[in-house]
């Protein structure tokens, strides 16, 4: 079941464990207030985006990886960016 967010007139804002079947909420859970769904913001994984491999090291994804310091991942990358 999707989790809706919702605000209402007076500037509460909850959220609503729902079906997606279920009608939306009209009453603020908070205030009794008249309450409005809002559009709710994907929640993408932190590591989503641009992955930069290097098979010298290992194939580990460079970004990624806490054992680079950020001295060598700026290093690796700056290499990889010039090219042979």
């Amino acid at each position: 079941m999707p989790i809706y967010e919702y605000q209402c007139e007076n500037g509460h804002h909850f959220e609503a464990l729902q079906k997606m079947a279920d009608p939306a909420l009209d009453i603020c859970t908070i205030c009794s207030g008249q309450a409005r769904r809002k559009p709710s913001v994907p929640n993408l994984s932190r590591r989503a985006g641009v992955y930069i491999f290097d098979r010298e090291h290992g194939g580990r994804d460079i970004l990624h990886d806490p054992s680079f310091s950020d001295r060598e991942r700026d290093s690796i990358i700056s290499d990889a960016m010039q090219g042979p």
